[in-house]
């Protein structure tokens, strides 16, 4: 079952709650703004700049604008969360950067809440934002901005107080997986391949990172491939010429998977066409 409460607004903050079971997870994707979770009660993993991550317990995670991730929830267990959408531009005139840089920089940042403290003021935070979901106008996109704004400077004040450690991040030899992935992308990837470097068999190691990601390691490589052609069509670079700096076997098969992924070509994404 599924219970969720959403605020879109107009100065471009949005904040959402969710409470059920059986999340589904989202894949890599990533988002135009900054992310904040905000959660209660529930387990993930989640991929985000190479790391693996493992949560559970009462947290606050960032992620940075426009960093690809994954968020695998167990469905299992009952989740709760609220979530944030927002660009720094949009609370600027709130906050300084550099009072909340240690936040929002990160490709992912992890906050355990332990205090009540903590937890009742951040619970009023997001709930008051959740709370302006039907209201419109200059004012209450005024209290928007500024329950944002109070949001980080709380979270920036945890930050300080716990110091700069993501504790969350998961050892294992999946990490080193998806760096060696990152690091071959204009090379034939092939699962049985990958296994062999690491010493493991193709059915353990498909097992494993599905486990530890939420994904499969064809997805993984898919998203880590268009991300890098997405960079080099804006440098300038050809439809045929990224399409084997990204490890596809000809252009043809590049071309279907950009549109696949990203819904337009490769030609029209480096014109601007989008």
């Amino acid at each position: 079952m599924e219970n969720g409460v959403n605020a879109h607004v107009s100065s471009g903050i949005s904040a959402d709650y969710f409470c059920g079971t059986g999340r589904k997870n989202l894949g890599m994707h990533k988002h135009n703004n900054s992310e904040v979770l905000f959660v209660l009660e529930g387990h993930l993993n989640f991929l985000c700049a190479d790391d693996i991550y493992n949560c559970s317990g009462c947290c606050l995670i960032f992620f940075r604008e426009k960093k690809l991730h994954t968020t695998d929830v167990d469905p299992s267990k009952l989740y709760r969360r609220y979530n944030l959408n927002f660009r720094y531009g949009d609370i600027s005139d709130c906050i300084d950067y550099d009072d909340v840089r240690d936040v929002l920089e990160p490709d992912c940042r992890i906050l355990a809440v332990n205090s009540e403290k903590d937890k009742t003021e951040l619970l009023f935070l997001f709930d008051s934002l959740c709370s302006l979901s039907d209201k419109c106008g200059t004012v209450y996109d005024g209290m928007r901005k500024n329950l944002t704004a109070l949001i980080l400077a709380k979270a920036s004040l945890m930050g300080k107080d716990s110091g700069h450690r993501n504790d969350c991040v998961v050892q294992s030899y999946i990490t080193d997986v998806i760096r060696y992935i990152t690091d071959n992308l204009d090379k034939k990837l092939v699962i049985s391949d990958i296994a062999g470097v690491f010493f493991v068999s193709r059915a353990k190691l498909i097992c494993d990172f599905k486990a530890a990601t939420g994904i499969t390691i064809g997805e993984l490589i898919t998203a880590k491939r268009i991300k890098k052609a997405k960079t080099l069509l804006k440098q300038g670079v050809s439809v045929s010429a990224a399409a084997g700096e990204c490890g596809f076997s000809n252009t043809c098969h590049f071309i279907r998977t950009f549109k696949k992924t990203t819904g337009t070509t490769p030609l029209k994404y480096s014109r601007g066409d989008i």
